[in-house]
């Protein structure tokens, strides 16, 4: 009888244990899903605010130097008659455009005759001043860059695929390009990032 009660006894505490465990682990399974789904939608929630307000800052930026770049083009166009009005222009209105990072312009080959085919001066906003250098040459020929042609034929401006500028600004931009107000013989490309 002794014998008989143990195993009665063995046997219900193995049911018992089997099923606290079984129940534990259902309990378990369920407030892991439970709390793994209301993580989840948390952070899409919070993310997702995240990349709405880049998506709304980049666009206000975006807006911001399109913007900059027909008042810079408009006030270049009036600033034409040397090169050296050209630069001093460039350095003026990045002074006042701080949001924009750097202006280049890219002119029709031999614009100004004295400074030869390829003038294409570049400005930089770094911080607390700009700097001012001509970065068109035979080794940089921007005629056949991407900004330059499609900003050429686009007088509403069109922004460029993202790209390294090794250059101007040594830096990932996306450039933003017009052609100048100068009528088709005499236009140039200004590219704004």
């Amino acid at each position: 009888m002794k014998k008989r009660l143990d195993s009665f006894s063995s046997r219900l505490t193995r049911t018992v244990v089997i099923t606290v465990l079984v129940t534990m682990t259902i309990i378990s399974v369920f407030v892991f899903q439970v709390a793994a789904s209301g993580i989840f939608l948390m952070s899409k929630a919070h993310y997702s605010d995240i990349l709405e307000k880049a998506s709304r800052d980049l666009a206000l930026t975006m807006s911001k130097v399109e913007v900059s770049a027909d008042n810079i083009i408009d006030e270049l166009c009036w600033h034409l008659a040397t090169p050296e009005l050209v630069l001093s222009t460039m350095e003026y209105e990045l002074h006042v455009n701080r949001h924009v990072y750097g202006c280049g312009l890219g002119f029709v080959a031999d614009f100004y005759p004295s400074v030869g085919r390829w003038y294409e001066p570049y400005a930089l906003n770094d911080g607390d001043k700009v700097t001012l250098k001509i970065i068109g040459s035979e080794t940089h020929d921007y005629f056949q860059a991407e900004w330059y042609t499609k900003g050429l034929a686009s007088p509403e401006g069109v922004w460029s695929t993202p790209y390294l500028d090794e250059e101007g600004g040594e830096t990932v931009l996306c450039r933003f390009s017009r052609r100048g107000g100068m009528g088709p013989e005499k236009a140039s490309a200004g590219g704004f990032g």
